[in-house]
């Protein structure tokens, strides 16, 4: 499947790629609420909570990871593959307040999150995930789902860019 000049290989490497049912393929590093009637997943004052998983052999190239996830304003989390990382999107106190009110905002088309990433060379093990943040008091950390698009090799896709350019200079 082709997405946005991409590839999606979230099936071929992402175990379980919407982790709302069960934690099957993550590592969760505390107790989350899995809510499959609304199609999410909560950590509530667990801050410095995880959920990951490690993805191996991957090759090189360029990546998007997205997370469909959310957090409250003044809370941090984030999403990361390896070394790269981001803050994921936060919301207001009082505009979501519920995973069933989550669960219509996201399907409102909020919460994506991307993390577009580099491997220099064919990663044999990759960790992914999201991190909340260390508080511990009224923290909330809520994610639907997480997907991975591959792009190709950089060098090849800027060798090709750059022959384009050449052809359209002629």
């Amino acid at each position: 499947v082709i997405v946005s000049g991409g590839i999606d290989i979230t099936n071929a490497w992402i175990t379980n790629p919407a982790p709302y049912a069960n934690g099957n393929g993550w590592t969760l590093s505390a107790d989350a609420t899995f809510d499959a009637g609304n199609q999410c997943a909560e950590y509530w004052n667990k801050g410095g909570a995880t959920i990951k998983q490690t993805l191996t052999n991957l090759p090189k190239g360029a990546y998007k990871l997205t997370a469909i996830a959310l957090t409250r304003t003044g809370r941090v989390a984030t999403l990361s593959a390896g070394e790269a990382s981001m803050n994921i999107v936060t919301i207001d106190n009082g505009t979501v307040n519920s995973r069933g009110q989550a669960n219509t905002w996201f399907n409102a088309g909020n919460g994506i999150n991307d993390l577009n990433f580099t491997l220099d060379a064919a990663a044999a093990s990759l960790e992914i995930g999201l991190t909340a943040d260390n508080t511990t008091s009224d923290y909330w950390m809520v994610w639907r789902s997480f997907s991975l698009t591959y792009y190709g090799d950089p060098i090849n896709l800027a060798k090709a860019a750059l022959a384009e350019a050449v052809a359209n200079a002629e």
